[in-house]
């Protein structure tokens, strides 16, 4: 993958906002004010890169060849048995993604609605896994829009905001993060696995780094429908599995969720006195 020169990509923006922005002519035709701001941030990104005097990659721009390259995780998944824990569907959780489908029906499929389905499902795990959790098990917690960032050399650096994290103790730290959910629209869930397998990594060499005891992570790729899983064990290589919440899918897709969160707890300073 390129790199990009903070420098450079500064100049490019400003060229960008020069040419959308003329005198008393406001936004161009077909330009919605939503990417005007889009392309302020990027100028703000581009000026604090170029402060830094780094080299800036992004997570969203990460390739299957740059996961292996800057990790050294394999492209090709490894055989892993998800577990199936029988656990029912909460009822209230149905008649919320129900009561949603009826409200919305007819809506045009965005990130935005996938991200209510979301975090209607998130919530209702953590939520469960409170409930039946043993008294001693660490509290997790569901974060949005995660900072988290990965120096792969001396002048370059991965930076990148996961859409939800499931974390303990301490949000702001990374190797506090054990279970990353990256939202996608609908029919581009499956084209996000570079940045999410980026997030997870950088997440692993943290955790690495602080000498814990446990550094497996877990990820999943969704619209709210379609729920790819991924699994990156302690050497570095991933297991991936997908199911479909409305195509009869939903009890593995509530399982696999429930075992994260149990599984995170593990990791966490409660379950293990070294981790």
């Amino acid at each position: 993958m390129p790199q990009v020169n903070p420098f450079k990509k500064l100049v490019e923006v400003v060229r960008k906002v020069k040419c959308v922005i003329e005198p008393r002519k406001g936004l161009p035709k077909g330009m919605s004010v939503h990417r005007f701001f889009e392309l302020m941030d990027e100028v703000d990104d581009a000026l604090a890169n170029n402060g830094n005097n780094e080299i800036a990659l992004a997570y969203s721009k990460l390739t299957m060849d740059d996961i292996e390259k800057h990790f050294g995780i394999p492209r090709e998944p490894v055989p892993l048995l998800f577990p199936s824990l029988g656990m029912p569907v909460p009822e209230a959780l149905a008649k919320d993604l129900d009561d949603l489908r009826c409200t919305t029906k007819g809506s045009i499929e965005n990130e935005a609605l996938s991200r209510v389905r979301i975090n209607l499902i998130l919530q209702a795990v953590l939520k469960e896994r409170r409930r039946l959790a043993p008294p001693q098990a660490q509290i997790m917690y569901l974060g949005f829009e995660t900072p988290l960032s990965s120096i792969i050399s001396q002048k370059v650096i991965l930076r990148g905001e996961a859409d939800y994290t499931v974390w303990y103790t301490d949000h702001r730290k990374e190797t506090n993060q054990l279970v990353i959910v990256e939202a996608k629209k609908a029919r581009h869930v499956t084209m996000g696995l570079p940045q999410l397998l980026g997030y997870m990594a950088s997440v692993q060499v943290a955790r690495r780094t602080t000498q814990k005891s446990k550094i497996t992570v877990f990820g999943a790729l969704t619209d709210g429908y379609q729920w790819d899983f991924v699994y990156l064990n302690e050497n570095s290589k991933y297991s991936w599995i997908t199911f479909r919440w409305d195509s009869g899918q939903s009890p593995h897709i509530w399982d696999i969720l429930y075992w994260m969160v149990a599984s995170a707890e593990v990791q966490s300073p409660r379950g293990s006195d070294s981790s």
